[in-house]
C-alpha cells in the first residue's frame, strides 16, 4: 500500500481497528443504479458486537420498506464490506476511537480519501479495551449526533457538545424529526438528477440544519437545501451558520411558498406548519414537481371549517365550537390525504411528537409511488362523497390540481 492508494489506505485503517479494538461502525451509502431486478439497499450500517462469545460484525441493510441484519465473524465481515466498495457504494464512512475515514468514489470510480478526528461523543463510554466490545447492547444512539457542528452555533448544545437543559424538548423533536425523515431520504440515495430539497417555513432553521445533515448521510455530500422564511432576520442568521460552516449546499431564502421559485425540479418538500391553505400550496408545488417525497404538518385550519354544513346525525356532537374545529382539521386533512393518492403517492398521517409539545402535532408523509389506477380513482371518489356529505365547496389542493388538469 502507497500514500496515494486511498481505497487500500481505508481497508488498511479498518482492519487496523478490528484488531485493535478501535473500531465503531461504519457506513456505507450512495450505491450506483441497480441493473439487475433486485437494487442494492440504499444504506449498510456495520457495527461491532459479541454473540456467543465470540467477537463479530453487524450488518444491517437499509431498503425503502424494510432492515435486514446479518452478523459474520470480523474475518469474513472485513472481506464482504471490503467486496462492497466502489460496486455498489460510492461512499464509505469508517468511525475508529480516534480517527474518521470517510472513502468517496467519482461517478468514474477515483477513490478519494479524507482523515479527521472522531468526535469525542462518538466513543463507546467504556473502558478501553484491546478486542472487539463485549455487549452486543449499546446506550441509545440518537440519528443526530450531538457533537454536529451547527447546533452550538444554533443555540441547542453548549461548547462541551451537550445539550442545553432549555433546549432538551426541542432536541427531541429534532431527533424525531431525524427519524421520520431518514426513510423518504434513502430513497435519494443514487438520485439521477441533483439532490434538491426546500423546506418552506422553516422559522430559525433548526429542523432545515437536521434535514441537511441527514441529506448528506443517505444521498451524499452533493445535496442542496433551501429554507424559505417570512422573516429576514431570521434567514440572516441562519445563512450566517451555514456560511461559517461552510455548508455550500445549504442556504436561506426570504420570502413565502407562494413566491418561491426553484431553478430545478424538487426531490423533496418539507413544509412544518405551514399557515391554512399555504399547506396545499407546498403540496402542490411537490407534486408538480413529482417529488420523491412531501412531508408537512398542517396548521391553522381555517378554509373548510365555515364552509361545513353539518349533518343532521351530527348535529349533537358538532354544535360545539371546538368539536366542529377538530372535525374541520380531520376533514381538511384527509381530503389532502386522498388528493395525494390520486397523484399517485403513498401516503401516511400520523402524531409528530405528544401534544405536550404542540397541539398541532399532526404530520403527513407522502412518498411518490406507481401506484395503480383503480387506487387514484377510488380516493378521488372517497373526496367526492365527503364533500357531498358535509357540504363542502371547494378546498384549496383540489382547486390548485384542477386548475393544472391533474384532476
Amino acid at each position: 500500500m502507497t500514500a496515494s492508494d486511498p481505497e487500500a489506505e481505508w481497508i488498511a485503517g479498518l482492519s487496523e481497528g478490528l484488531q485493535q479494538g478501535t473500531f465503531l461502525k461504519l457506513v456505507l451509502s450512495r450505491p450506483r443504479s441497480a441493473a439487475n431486478p433486485e437494487p442494492p439497499p440504499a444504506q449498510i450500517r456495520v457495527r461491532p458486537i459479541v454473540l456467543r462469545e465470540q467477537p463479530a460484525l453487524s450488518f444491517v441493510r437499509r431498503y425503502p420498506t424494510r432492515d435486514d441484519t446479518r452478523n459474520l465473524p470480523p474475518d469474513e465481515g472485513l472481506r464482504c464490506i471490503t467486496a462492497l466498495l466502489n460496486t455498489p457504494f460510492r461512499s464509505a464512512h469508517l468511525f475508529l476511537e480516534h480517527e474518521t475515514l470517510q472513502l468517496d468514489y467519482s461517478k468514474k470510480g477515483r477513490p478519494m480519501l479524507r482523515r479527521s478526528a472522531t468526535a469525542p461523543q462518538a466513543a463507546p463510554q467504556t473502558a478501553p479495551q484491546t478486542a472487539l466490545p463485549a455487549s452486543h447492547d449499546r446506550t441509545k444512539q440518537y440519528p443526530i449526533d450531538s457533537a454536529a457542528p451547527w447546533l452550538h452555533p444554533m443555540g441547542v448544545t453548549g461548547a462541551d457538545h451537550q445539550v442545553l437543559p432549555s433546549m432538551s424538548r426541542k432536541w427531541k423533536q429534532i431527533n424525531k424529526f431525524a427519524e421520520i425523515i431518514r426513510r423518504p431520504l434513502e430513497r435519494l440515495a443514487g438520485s439521477s438528477r441533483p439532490v434538491h430539497v426546500v423546506d418552506f417555513g422553516c422559522g430559525r432553521g433548526l429542523l432545515t440544519f437536521a434535514l441537511y445533515d441527514q441529506l448528506r448521510k443517505y444521498a451524499g455530500p452533493e445535496v442542496r437545501v433551501t429554507g424559505v422564511e417570512l422573516r429576514p432576520a431570521l434567514v440572516h442568521e441562519a445563512n450566517r451558520v451555514a456560511k461559517a460552516l461552510r455548508y455550500d449546499g445549504l442556504n436561506f431564502s426570504a420570502g413565502d411558498i407562494r413566491h418561491f421559485s426553484a431553478d430545478t425540479p424538487l426531490n423533496g418538500i418539507v413544509a412544518l406548519h405551514a399557515c391554512d391553505t399555504a399547506t396545499d400550496l407546498a403540496i402542490f408545488s411537490g407534486i408538480a414537481d413529482k417529488a420523491d417525497f412531501i412531508l408537512c404538518a398542517p396548521c391553522c385550519h381555517k378554509e373548510i371549517r365555515p364552509q361545513i354544513r353539518i349533518p343532521p346525525v351530527l348535529s349533537p356532537i358538532l354544535r360545539f365550537g371546538i368539536q366542529l374545529g377538530q372535525e374541520a382539521e380531520m376533514i381538511t386533512d384527509s381530503l389532502r390525504v386522498l388528493l395525494l393518492e390520486s397523484q399517485g403517492y403513498d401516503t401516511k398521517l400520523f402524531e409528530f411528537i405528544s401534544l405536550e409539545h404542540t397541539a398541532k402535532n399532526k404530520m403527513i408523509l407522502a412518498v411518490r409511488a406507481a401506484t395503480p389506477a383503480e387506487k387514484k380513482d377510488t380516493a378521488l371518489q372517497h373526496i367526492k362523497e365527503l364533500k357531498a356529505f358535509y357540504g363542502i365547496q371547494s378546498q384549496s389542493l383540489e382547486s390548485l390540481l384542477r386548475e393544472a388538469g391533474r384532476i
